[in-house]
């Protein structure tokens, strides 16, 4: 099974994403979310991807 995960700190971003990507075209059984990368991190040991989009700016530490 194809999962993809979205990854992006603002909802209206990853809900624009979900709603605009032609996932059945691409044979995508199953969209993710998380909110930030320690979200995302937390998923992957159990909702194994194939695929991850993510916001392209981070924050620096």
């Amino acid at each position: 099974m194809t999962k993809v995960l979205i990854v992006d700190d603002e909802s209206p971003v990853r809900e624009a994403v979900k709603l605009l990507g032609e996932w059945e075209r691409f044979g995508v059984k199953a969209v993710l979310e998380a909110k930030n990368g320690l979200e995302a991190k937390a998923l992957l040991p159990t909702r194994r991807t194939t695929s991850t989009v993510r916001s392209a700016s981070r924050t620096a530490r």
